[in-house]
């Protein structure tokens, strides 16, 4: 490939998140420390997941396993990291002001959220960053007419994204639960929503594995990745504006 395919690919990954973080994160240093925090947290799980990998040889050859345990992993520590920020929210707001910037539980929620996806999105593609300039193109299992760096960073921005959308949910949800004291609710079906729908799109990776089709894995993803925008929307509170 060419340093222009090398660009392009890396554009296609982290467009979104650039974006996001230009226009909600770059003007308050408290919302930096979030992401860079939840980032490291991310990696922690991952760690931890290839210790739980290392430590039952019999499953190294089996990847649902690992990633099964990363998933439970990293929505462990999405709710760890989510306790840990309402018990800091009135030290949050006592320290120096960010100027005109409104830190609300929905921003923490979504700069969290960023967080994950940017360190998820550059681990599953740094691997193939030292190669993507070369001059050779590898073609994508399942889809040869497409390269396999292109099919990879759309993969990882998609994933990315959603990560993104699955913080603001996953957050609501235990907000509400809170609320409830225990009681069923929605909060709960929030909550369980993004751990079966975080599983679904892991293991949908397989599909590659088995010599599946491009579209049989990247189709279902970008249909959570819409599902899940479209449900972060809601939960969020936003709405349209109708202007008089």
């Amino acid at each position: 490939m060419t340093q222009m395919s090398l660009w392009g690919n890396i554009f296609i990954i982290y467009s979104a998140p650039l974006a996001l973080f230009w226009f909600n994160v770059r003007k308050s240093s408290k919302l930096v420390i979030i992401l860079i925090s939840s980032a490291f947290l991310w990696l922690v799980a991952a760690l931890l997941t290839a210790v739980v990998w290392v430590a039952v040889p019999p499953l190294k050859d089996d990847y649902w396993f690992a990633l099964i345990a990363s998933v439970l992993l990293q929505e462990l520590f999405r709710y760890l990291w989510w306790r840990l920020l309402r018990r800091t929210e009135h030290d949050l707001s006592i320290l120096s002001p960010d100027g005109d910037v409104v830190i609300t539980r929905e921003k923490l929620a979504m700069v969290s959220g960023l967080g994950y996806g940017l360190m998820s999105s550059t681990m599953m593609t740094c691997n193939l960053l030292d190669i993507m300039s070369g001059p050779g193109i590898l073609a994508a299992r399942g889809c040869t007419d497409h390269s396999h760096f292109t099919i990879s960073s759309t993969t990882a921005a998609m994933i990315g994204l959603t990560h993104v959308f699955w913080g603001i949910i996953a957050f609501s949800g235990w907000d509400i639960r809170r609320a409830r004291r225990g009681a069923w609710s929605s909060g709960d079906l929030r909550v369980l929503y993004v751990f079966f729908t975080h599983l679904f799109v892991s293991l949908l990776t397989l599909n590659n594995e088995h010599r599946g089709t491009c579209a049989g894995t990247m189709v279902p993803i970008a249909l959570v990745m819409i599902a899940s925008g479209i449900f972060a929307w809601f939960a969020a509170g936003v709405r349209f504006k109708r202007s008089e």
